[in-house]
């Protein structure tokens, strides 16, 4: 194969065929500048698609549609350049594992198999990797980190079919084919959700506040919304003091004034609020501590009373009322008995007969 030399010399060498058997083979040197075929002095080598070919020289023409898999190592050597065309439909077999056999291809890409033009060449460079030789596709097999590339919009070719995994993306639309479910994570919890919210306040709606709600609001309903109220405009709505005023006057608030009201007293205003008082104390503030609770029915007398009044009914049956306060002084009579003055102010019985 063609090694990149430049002759000084006015004709070509040629030695026969190319074998191992030369020392210099017939493509050894170029031609002068104004001789031969191309700038170097370089013939196109065209073949037919083979699985394997063997090239001979640095320009190769791939004829047919049969795929290529392997070039031969044959009359090459390590770093080597070859330029590879078609002029029919042949492809390249993409090594896309590590190579393990002399002469196979590796393209840039990750596709398995790499498509020639009749019109732009594909250029391979032979490399030893491990045990092995092979052809990497130029600038062969490394990797590029997108902050490595200049142009700022991938060809058609890449974001259509080649691109297959990307990083978290933070920014951007989407505007290709709808997302189906089986890639969404939480496809299944959209699907039990509704599908729009109905606001209001009826039953299974959703409430939503109005552009009136603030932090540390009360809320109240306003129609189908929620409306933020502040303090005082609660104690408004509800018809409330902000204070309370505590005492008897008119419209205070009454509150315990004493510390020992108990359950079962009776209430007494004070000054300013109200106590509680027992039975004994509501007697005194009465001026009922001498009353007794008694049945009138049942009672019968009491040497206390000294004074009545006009007494219109009833009959005595006491003892006998003296003589000095309007009585006899005389509890049993017979028949024929005569009352007489015995003294002063005493009367007696004067029996008959």
């Amino acid at each position: 194969m063609a090694r990149t030399g430049w002759g000084a010399m006015g004709y070509e060498i040629t030695t026969g065929s190319n074998d191992a058997t030369k020392i210099i083979s017939k493509d050894r040197w170029n031609l002068p500048l104004d001789k031969g075929a191309g700038i170097l002095g370089f013939d196109a080598q065209t073949t037919a698609g083979a699985s394997s070919v063997t090239p001979g020289k640095s320009i190769l023409i791939l004829s047919g549609s049969t795929e290529t898999a392997t070039f031969a190592l044959d009359d090459s050597e390590q770093f080597d350049v070859l330029w590879v065309f078609t002029s029919g439909t042949v492809a390249l077999t993409n090594q896309t594992s590590t190579v393990d056999a002399n002469g196979q291809i590796v393209g840039l890409g990750s596709a398995s198999t790499i498509t020639l033009s009749q019109t732009i060449p594909k250029i391979f460079i032979r490399r030893t990797v491990g045990s092995y030789d092979a052809w990497f596709e130029y600038g062969g097999g490394a990797s590029v980190d997108a902050g490595d590339l200049t142009g700022t919009e991938l060809a058609s070719g890449v974001t259509d079919s080649s691109l297959t995994e990307v990083g978290t993306i933070d920014v951007g639309t989407w505007q290709g084919t709808a997302v189906a479910d089986s890639y969404v994570a939480s496809a299944s919890t959209w699907n039990g959700k509704q599908d729009a919210l109905t606001f209001g306040i009826s039953d299974g709606n959703v409430a939503k506040c109005n552009d009136a709600v603030v932090d540390n609001d009360f809320l109240k309903i306003d129609g189908t919304e929620i409306e933020g109220r502040n303090a005082s405009e609660v104690l408004s709505d509800i018809g409330a003091q902000a204070s309370l005023t505590f005492g008897i006057a008119d419209t205070n608030a009454v509150k315990i004034d004493g510390s020992g009201t108990a359950t079962g007293e009776y209430a007494k205003f004070t000054a300013t609020g109200v106590i509680g008082e027992e039975v004994a104390d509501v007697k005194t503030d009465l001026s009922l501590n001498n009353v007794e609770n008694t049945a009138l029915s049942t009672w019968t007398g009491t040497t206390n009373i000294a004074s009545v009044g006009t007494i219109t009914a009833g009959t005595w049956t006491g003892t006998a009322v003296g003589d000095d306060y309007g009585g006899t002084g005389q509890s049993t009579y017979a028949t024929g008995d005569i009352l007489y003055a015995s003294g002063a102010n005493t009367l007696a019985k004067l029996t008959a007969g």
